[in-house]
């Protein structure tokens, strides 16, 4: 299979899947729903994302820009919800006046998310969407649509664990700041997608990879979440017992990650094996994959 087949098919199932969820998302507000939401968004994104040389570049920015605004709208809801989580875990009753208003803000942020959604399905953009999302005659860039998944594969994705491997180390230990732990999140986030996106065309050795950057991107994901229930939130007397939880966990959840970076992924030979399982890829008798969260 060509890249340009591959690339084509693998976007519109991505698509599809994209536009169940936001047919749901707009009837339910629910955290699961919104959760399959952006799950939806991101690996959508992410794809066009890896893949942007390949499509006509205004396509693929707009489509990403109206990704990119659902997205945002999504994350305001579910901010709300993983902040009165908190507050539940730090013994704070949602009785107390910030958390009466987080539950109302979160109720209009629902709805702000449901009216963009609805609004979406009207436009019809999933047929618009998969006539725009063609991939170009030619064109430059490290990507050769006319060669094998295969081949492409094999000459990109080695690199990409080079560079990853590399940006891990400056971040693994204890006084990096939040600032770049953030950043080494969205790389972890974009290399993760990268692979299940090529996953079809490798074995197990490659899926042990993708569970342990979704670790990975878990325990970064909570540090994240801290930070911006921190933010949301108004120092107060009744809500002291929850910062000093969001200092406890955070503190466990930084020693968590260099625990599992240094023994998963920066363990003597990781970088070697995982450069020569990338370099090996097999048939795709996988694709098309099936959907997964």
């Amino acid at each position: 299979m060509s890249l340009r087949e591959f690339a084509e098919t693998r976007v519109k199932e991505l698509l599809e899947r994209f536009y169940k969820e936001l047919g749901n998302v707009s009837k339910h507000h629910d955290p699961t729903a919104i959760h399959d939401l952006r799950v939806s968004i991101r690996r959508l994104a992410e794809a066009l994302r890896a893949l942007k040389e390949l499509f006509p570049a205004r396509v693929e920015v707009r489509v990403r820009g109206r990704l990119r605004r659902l997205m945002d709208l999504s994350a305001n809801v579910r901010n709300y919800d993983i902040a009165l989580e908190l507050c539940t875990a730090a013994g704070i009753s949602h009785e107390t006046p910030q958390c009466r208003k987080m539950i109302r803000a979160r109720k209009t942020a629902a709805r702000q998310l449901a009216s963009c959604a609805t609004q979406l399905k009207k436009n019809e953009i999933l047929s618009d969407w998969k006539k725009l999302l063609v991939v170009k005659a030619s064109g430059k860039g490290s990507w050769r649509p006319d060669a094998s998944v295969q081949e492409n594969a094999a000459r990109q994705l080695p690199e990409v664990v080079e560079e990853y491997a590399k940006a891990g180390r400056k971040v693994a230990h204890k006084k990096a700041k939040a600032t770049k732990l953030h950043r080494f999140r969205l790389r972890t986030k974009h290399f993760r997608y990268l692979l299940d996106l090529f996953s079809p065309f490798y074995g197990d050795d490659v899926e042990t990879m993708s569970k342990r950057l979704r670790e990975i991107q878990s325990l970064l994901g909570e540090i994240n979440d801290y930070a911006t229930v921190r933010e949301m939130m108004a120092k107060s007397s009744e809500l002291m017992p929850l910062f000093d939880y969001l200092d406890k966990e955070q503190a466990k959840k930084v020693n968590s990650f260099l625990r599992y970076w240094k023994g998963k992924m920066d363990a003597e030979g990781q970088k070697k094996h995982w450069k020569k399982c990338l370099s090996n890829p097999v048939d795709g008798r996988g694709f098309p994959p099936k959907p997964s969260a």
